[in-house]
């Protein structure tokens, strides 16, 4: 018998609405002091545009959220979380990453406009890209997700994704990245 076995979690979900509005409002007008680093804009490595106690009814919804997704994965996770905020206009992306040795990452979209670029996810097995199965596998290569604004996705830190470009001039895609990191 054939399972189809080794699963990857990946949860997208949706805050309130008032607290999205209230997220963007902050943000938005702070964005001209991200730095560009590389084809993106953003405060990684840099001097936060936001306090984490600014944004903290956010990071209580993305609490609820994670508690969802780890209880029904058994992942454990400490209360700490490392977040940046990242800025993307026309053709800018972000290529093929993972990150690192944290447990749990995700990406919530502070807005998302004008058909911006997908995230999109890849099958850690290598093996569907290069055989092809006569058998049901789970042979998806790749996963794409399309921002919208208020959205939070989740998903395994070492699952490697990257953020693709958006075709249209008149795009905007602005979201605040997270790490939370394994309990010990």
């Amino acid at each position: 018998m054939i399972k189809n076995i080794f699963s990857i979690p990946i949860y997208v979900s949706f805050v309130d609405k008032i607290i999205a509005d209230e997220i963007e409002e902050l943000v938005v007008p702070r964005l001209s002091y991200l730095e560009k680093k590389g084809n993106v804009k953003t405060d990684y490595f840099s001097k936060k545009i936001v306090n984490p106690n600014e944004v903290n009814n956010l990071f209580k919804n993305i609490d609820n959220e994670v508690l969802k997704y780890t209880s029904k994965t058994g992942m454990e996770i400490t209360k700490n979380i490392q977040f940046w905020i990242q800025d993307y206009s026309y053709k800018e992306s972000h290529g093929k990453h993972v990150h690192g040795p944290e447990l749990l990452s995700g990406v919530y979209y502070i807005r998302a406009k004008n058909n911006p670029g997908n995230i999109r996810f890849y099958n850690p097995n290598p093996y569907p890209e290069l055989y092809k199965y006569t058998i049901p596998i789970n042979n998806v290569l790749r996963y794409e997700v399309k921002p919208q604004k208020g959205m939070v996705i989740l998903f395994p830190s070492w699952l490697s994704h990257e953020v693709l470009p958006s075709e249209n001039k008149n795009c905007v895609r602005t979201c605040l990245s997270f790490n939370y990191c394994k309990k010990i």
